[in-house]
């Protein structure tokens, strides 16, 4: 875009240059010449102007004319009119103006032109900065996820530890029934005691030392019975 913006100025500024070289003349100062009106052969100046064209129909050796200069002497003295072109202030003003109007319009151009340079400077510019936002908008937004995570985490630890609950120190225990005293004094089953202060769960049954104690034990009380049913039926 900025190629055919050049192009367009270069475009403009030929054209400038063209209407400067353009010769000028103003209607007012074109003007045919009151000497030039008759169309008769027997033309003859107005007095009045006579010294206008004194020495017409006699060439001086020493003077040198053009061509077009020759043509119109003869048209002249043919008798036929002719429109002669003076320069005057007009001519100056015009071309003025004309400069000036080339200038002011070429400055609009210019200023145009770079105003339309800025403007899509910043359009790219707020199109990356929206892209960037966008960007660390993400970016926050898993930031924030992963704070949430860590919090949600780092709950859950610490209700995992509250929930774990340690026997630490000297346990008072009997030597013979096995019974733990707490802190209050009081005497508890050993699996109460675990089960109230762990996670601790118990199931019960028979090892094979106490299988064996047990079974001597029910045989000497069954003797025993059938010891007492005897002396107690003689």
């Amino acid at each position: 875009m900025a190629e055919g913006g050049v192009t367009c100025l270069k475009s403009l500024c030929v054209v400038l240059v063209l209407l400067v070289q353009l010769p000028l003349s103003s209607p007012a100062a074109s003007r045919q010449s009151p000497l030039l009106a008759s169309n008769t052969a027997g033309f003859e100046p107005p007095p009045a102007m006579t010294p206008l064209f004194e020495g017409i129909g006699r060439p001086s050796p020493a003077l040198s004319l053009s061509f077009e200069e020759q043509h119109t002497l003869q048209r002249l003295r043919d008798g036929h009119a002719v429109v002669i072109q003076r320069e005057t202030v007009h001519s100056a003003v015009a071309l003025a103006a004309l400069s000036l109007l080339g200038f002011a319009v070429l400055m609009v151009f210019l200023l145009r032109w770079r105003i339309r340079e800025r403007t899509r400077e910043l359009q790219r510019t707020l199109a990356e900065l929206h892209l960037k936002n966008r960007a660390l908008e993400a970016e926050m937004g898993e930031r924030l996820q992963v704070e949430k995570d860590k919090e949600r985490l780092i709950h859950e630890l610490r209700e995992a530890l509250e929930n774990v609950r340690r026997l630490r120190g000297l346990l008072p225990i009997c030597a013979y029934c096995k019974k733990i005293r707490d802190d209050k004094g009081y005497w508890n089953q050993l699996e109460a005691y675990l089960s109230e202060h762990s996670e601790v769960s118990f199931t019960h049954g028979i090892c094979p030392d106490c299988a064996k104690r047990i079974q001597e034990e029910l045989r000497l009380f069954k003797e025993g019975e059938s010891v007492a049913d005897k002396a107690t039926t003689a």
